[in-house]
């Protein structure tokens, strides 16, 4: 687990990963974009990214939408019921109407928001304890997804907000930690505070090309990075009980950040 969850800053940044391209197949293929992401994202190396595509969104802003919370297994259940992996991970689906956003014109429809901890990107130096991934899909388009990552850190005691809702007292945590328990239903949720803070036309992104952090590892992936006053918060219990699903692996849920190579792009929203 990173030392950055024995120091938990109140910074917090967003992440828009956007899949371009096909499933790479055979083990060749996947071994080489393993090695592409998550990285560590330094503001001081960005380049004018100015001619990157726009990004626009439409998602419900009001406290109306039901999020059906489950844990998504990597292994066959009901073996593997009590068995964490490094690539499982909590989801929510938005049961009751679409979010969407665009990207260069196109819209891709919100299928899930799952997390990971601790976060799988750093951010100038920094982890925060979780990150959100806001998976969009349009199968027509290429790229097919288009995933937001925010990156969530703790208040405390009180505050409670929409992640709070949604991650609070997951299904996996009761005893004794079993995956194949039934999906549960959060309601009054405001999908509008899943996206970050400030995505208004000041805001600032920095991108760069990747690939996927889990299997397939496929790619190329763009990412579009908030700075951190864009983040989500969720009170301290209930990030603790999140990282303590995964607490007997070395890196919880999240894939360590690698080495390679990547131009990180700066670009003004959208």
């Amino acid at each position: 687990m990173h030392s950055r969850l024995t120091r938990l800053s109140r910074s917090a940044a967003v992440i828009l990963l956007l899949i371009a391209g096909s499933v790479y197949a055979g083990s060749s293929a996947n071994a080489f974009m393993y090695a592409s992401s998550p990285v560590a994202i330094v503001t001081a190396n960005a380049v004018n990214g100015n001619a990157q595509p726009a990004i626009t969104y439409s998602y419900v802003n009001a406290a109306t939408e039901t999020v059906r919370m489950s844990y998504h297994s990597k292994g066959a259940l009901p073996a593997s019921c009590s068995t964490r992996d490094a690539e499982e991970d909590m989801r929510g689906e938005v049961t009751t109407s679409t979010q969407s956003i665009t990207y260069g014109g196109t819209t891709y429809n919100l299928n899930n928001v799952h997390f990971h901890a601790p976060a799988e990107h750093s951010f100038n130096g920094t982890y925060e304890p979780i990150e959100a991934h806001l998976v969009h899909i349009n199968n027509s388009a290429t790229p097919k997804y288009v995933v937001i990552v925010v990156y969530i850190y703790s208040t405390g005691a009180g505050g409670w907000t929409d992640y709070d809702k949604i991650i609070s007292d997951p299904p996996v945590v009761t005893p004794p930690l079993n995956e194949c328990q039934p999906a549960e239903d959060r309601l009054d949720v405001n999908p509008r505070n899943l996206l970050p803070v400030d995505i208004s036309a000041s805001a600032v992104t920095y991108r760069y090309e990747g690939s996927l952090t889990t299997s397939p590892y496929s790619g190329p992936v763009a990412f579009v990075i908030f700075p951190p006053s864009a983040g989500r918060t969720i009170q301290s219990g209930y990030r603790d009980d999140y990282i303590g699903i995964w607490s007997g692996l070395a890196n919880g849920n999240a894939k360590p950040v690698t080495g390679a190579a990547h131009t990180l792009y700066k670009k003004p929203w959208p």
